[in-house]
């Protein structure tokens, strides 16, 4: 048995944590929202504050895991090294939801987080679903896509080498695309008949299987399925123990060129 093994038992209960608090501040956010009507109806007068007023919309993420189970036991090897075993290994599903889609670097900075949650790298969860939207923006707003996919991945401030937009190479990979006109079929509700338009609020399943867990016992990969796809995609999650307590805290994923393979129009 490994001397530090993953465990997803703190994230989930932590995540439960966020769920309980959901209520409550969609209340807030609905007030805030009758708020910002107000506002809105008050500065009719002036164009601009209210171009600025529609800039700041308010997006809603929430995690549901109700669909996890623990305390499951997952063995793990390459053929080579010798097998990992995880002990309370996070398994099933997961379902992130956001009241709309981020269309800039600000609408995910400004995003009303879970309970609990006060960064998008707080949980393993945000981040693949934020990708997604970032990636929709590739060919509206090359720049605004960039800085998304830099801020969601945290290749604008890498935490090992400090070094600013670290893989200049995945970018001329990224754009060898036209277009991506069925990136959001990753979310529900996407299909080609309906020109892969999502329902709203926006829904992505992310699912951990016992291929979830590799012999690095940093990573976990996270399974979504586009329906445009026959096979689903993975996201590595890379995850780091920042105040060095044997508990894993801060997540980001890494191969968001996975999400674009085989949607791209060249």
């Amino acid at each position: 048995m490994r001397t530090k093994l993953i465990t997803l038992f703190t994230l989930i209960f932590g995540a439960w944590l966020q769920m309980t608090g959901c209520e409550q501040q969609n209340k807030k956010s609905t007030m805030d929202n009758g708020f910002a009507s107000l506002q809105d109806q008050e500065s009719t007068i002036d164009d601009n504050d209210t171009n600025c007023s529609q800039q700041r919309k308010k997006i809603t993420a929430t995690i549901d895991i109700s669909g996890l189970t623990t305390d499951n036991s997952v063995n793990v090897g390459d053929g080579e090294r010798d097998y990992y075993r995880y002990d309370k290994a996070a398994l099933g599903t997961v379902i992130v939801t956001l009241s709309d889609i981020p269309e800039t670097l600000d609408d995910i900075k400004n995003m009303e987080l879970p309970a609990g949650t006060d960064d998008i790298h707080d949980t393993p969860y945000l981040c693949p679903a934020l990708f997604v939207c970032a990636l929709n923006q590739a060919f509206n707003d090359k720049e605004e896509c960039k800085a998304m996919l830099n801020y969601i991945g945290k290749r604008g401030h890498d935490i090992h080498t400090g070094v600013v937009d670290a893989y200049p190479s995945d970018w001329s990979q990224l754009f060898q695309y036209k277009s991506l006109p069925s990136i959001l079929s990753y979310f529900e509700g996407a299909t080609k008949q309906n020109g892969w338009q999502p329902s709203k609020p926006l829904t992505i399943k992310m699912h951990l299987t016992k291929y979830s867990y590799t012999a690095d016992d940093f990573v976990v990969r996270l399974q979504i399925k586009s329906s445009a796809k026959a096979s689903p995609q993975f996201i590595e999650i890379w995850m780091e123990d920042t105040d060095n307590d044997g508990k894993y805290d801060y997540y980001y994923p890494t191969n968001y060129l996975n999400l674009a393979h085989s949607l791209g129009v060249y």
